[in-house]
């Protein structure tokens, strides 16, 4: 293709393809002579910018005289009548080498370290960061630091002394609360994240300003603090018990007390009452009742529990009139074998007093770790439910603060049940 035998636009549209990579170039040259160590490709990029600035003027000159009609010399006629091959290799040549600078120019900033990389990574710390001169102007701010200025000063930091003077005494922003004060201060903000500012300086020159995420550290002191308030109550409360432990103590002795000498003493009264009616009696055994009852009523009485309850419990019957059948035996567990046999107590005395009855039927079991005392009798059915009285109240007080349940029925037929977990080691 020779140049004097184009057309005017084709002539153009060659003109802006010598043209374009050119000014491309004249772009790129800076970046390559801020560049060390690459002597090779500023030569070759001069060298293209040369020849292809001779190739450009040469042809644009042709396109002007053509354009208009101005007289060519024979020298000028006989480059006209040259092919354009050659330029237009050059420039493909120059395109390609333009484009490797490119490529590896972004390669470089990639993988390389300069001031604005230092830059950007400051600016995406998730934490606040900013330095400056010790009288507070401001040398370099990331973007945390600023957004945190912001909303809790309200203003762009300027002044990174007076920022920090601001956020010791507290004067902040309505939205943000102020967590503490001093050198350390800590405010919480909207989001509800929770910010720590610290000032260090670093030399004469230099002052750092820093602020730190303390959220989850925050949180996890202020469930500590809750614990810890849990605790100080908790150690009031031992405390109260240690100071009333032993009239606590000496109440639970005294209702036992008042338990066995009611149980005893409406047994007595009532195998008295029995046997004064009945001809031929053997009184040893109430007079050593008595004696027993009197002993306990003694200031410095003590007192002694029979050898066997069960035994004793049958002849009391006899006594009262009431036949008493005991099935199974007292459980090993001391605990619930106690309780079973101030319930027997109870039960016979209710038997003979309110029921009338002729028979008193015990059962004692055991079933899943549980023990069962079961009390019914043939007499009366009551009427009504039940009022717990001095006898049964205290009865059922004592089997729950044992941990036991106390049941009472009144249909088909009157029926006293408790039941008592046996202590662990018992059983297992």
């Amino acid at each position: 293709m020779i140049f004097s035998e184009m057309s005017s636009a084709l002539r153009a549209v060659f003109l802006i393809f010598m043209f374009v990579p050119t000014a491309l170039d004249m772009c790129v040259l800076p970046r390559v002579f801020m560049r060390k160590n690459n002597e090779m490709r500023k030569i070759l990029l001069l060298l293209t910018i040369a020849v292809n600035s001779v190739f450009l003027t040469f042809y644009t000159s042709l396109h002007y005289m053509y354009l208009y009609e101005i007289a060519f010399s024979p020298a000028w006629k006989m480059l006209a009548g040259k092919t354009v091959v050659l330029p237009i290799l050059i420039n493909l040549v120059n395109i390609a080498f333009l484009c490797y600078l490119i490529w590896e120019d972004r390669r470089f900033r990639r993988t390389s370290i300069s001031h604005n990389s230092v830059k950007e990574s400051l600016d995406n710390l998730p934490t606040g960061l900013c330095f400056s001169n010790p009288n507070g102007m401001v040398r370099l701010s990331n973007y945390r630091m600023n957004s945190l200025s912001h909303i809790i000063a309200g203003e762009e930091l300027q002044d990174a002394k007076t920022f920090f003077e601001q956020l010791k005494s507290g004067k902040v922003e309505e939205t943000v609360e102020c967590l503490s004060g001093g050198d350390e201060p800590v405010f919480r903000i909207s989001d509800g994240t929770v910010w720590m500012f610290s000032r260090k300086e670093i030399d004469e020159e230099t002052v750092q300003l820093t602020a730190i995420d303390i959220t989850s550290l925050y949180n996890l002191s202020e469930d500590l603090r809750d614990k810890n308030r849990d605790i100080e109550k908790m150690n009031n409360r031992l405390r109260k018990y240690g100071e009333t432990v032993d009239s606590t103590t000496r109440a639970k002795e005294r209702l036992e007390t008042k338990i066995r000498i009611h149980n005893s003493m409406g047994q007595a009264l009532l195998t008295t009452r029995h046997c004064l009616n009945l001809p031929n009696t053997d009184f040893q055994f109430i007079i050593d009742m008595w004696k027993k009852n009197i002993s306990v009523l003694r200031p410095d009485g003590e007192y002694v529990e029979a050898v066997n309850p069960l035994e004793s419990l049958i002849k009391a019957g006899e006594f009262a009139g009431v036949n008493v059948e005991i099935k199974g035996g007292l459980p090993a567990d001391d605990r619930a074998a106690q309780l079973f046999v101030l319930a027997s107590a109870e039960a016979l005395t209710n038997a003979v007093r309110h029921a009338k009855a002729k028979n008193l039927y015990v059962d004692f079991y055991e079933k899943h770790g549980v023990c069962y005392a079961e009390f019914t009798n043939d007499g009366d059915v009551p009427e009504k439910e039940i009022a717990e009285g001095g006898g049964l109240g205290s009865l059922r007080s004592k089997v729950e603060s044992s941990g036991g349940e106390m049941l009472t029925e009144i249909s088909p037929r009157y029926k006293l049940k408790i039941s008592v977990n046996k202590e662990r080691g018992e059983w297992d």
